[in-house]
């Protein structure tokens, strides 16, 4: 359409005055620039449609029920399986929610740094930046705690198995001088026996 326009411009300059002319090229040039901005507003229009406002959808499931919250994650999943490029988003949303049926920090790492792998920072508004960043850094520090948790339950339990080897030990030392007093009480009675 825009080549027919073209063509039909330039067939209408030869026959007009230099105003008519200069108006013509001035029209076509706004009429080919409207043309380009519609295009490229319908593009970003679907960009947008796309775009997940992610501290948007973290204030709404942070509000919801434990009922509607496992009715999301059910909802998130068929999302998921229809392929639908929000429904892993919201899931690692999901996961990161502390009041969440299926909140695990591990799981919600994962899914964060595939996410990051798959888009580019450019497909982030700085508001997605920011929130991003601050919950890579709330997952990373929650499996650091996480992390020294089961250390120190390793530990605990390393001590607990010393503490019982210890005591068994030691009831064992008991029972041996508790044999050795009665060994050593019939030795005594013997020779008090005998002596009389």
């Amino acid at each position: 359409m825009k080549l027919h326009f073209y063509w039909r411009l330039t067939f209408l300059t030869t026959n007009c005055s230099t105003n008519t002319k200069l108006f013509l090229v001035l029209f076509s040039s706004l009429f080919l620039f409207a043309c380009q901005v519609t295009d490229q507003f319908s593009i970003d229009k679907s960009i947008e449609k796309q775009r997940v406002d992610y501290a948007q959808y973290y204030l709404y499931i942070k509000g919801l029920t434990s009922n509607e919250l496992v009715d999301e994650i059910n909802q998130q999943k068929l999302n998921k399986l229809d392929n639908q490029a929000k429904a892993d988003i919201h899931l690692l949303l999901l996961h990161s929610l502390p009041n969440s049926p299926i909140h695990n920090p591990y799981t919600a790492k994962a899914l964060l740094n595939a996410q990051q792998k798959k888009n580019n920072h450019s497909s982030y508004v700085p508001a997605d930046i920011a929130f991003v960043a601050l919950l890579k850094d709330q997952l990373n520090q929650q499996l650091f705690l996480f992390q020294q948790l089961i250390g120190e339950d390793l530990a605990q339990e390393q001590a607990k198995t010393k503490q019982h080897h210890a005591l068994s030990e030691l009831e064992e030392k008991i029972k041996q001088l508790e044999k050795q007093i009665l060994q050593l009480k019939n030795i005594e009675k013997n020779i008090s026996e005998h002596g009389q």
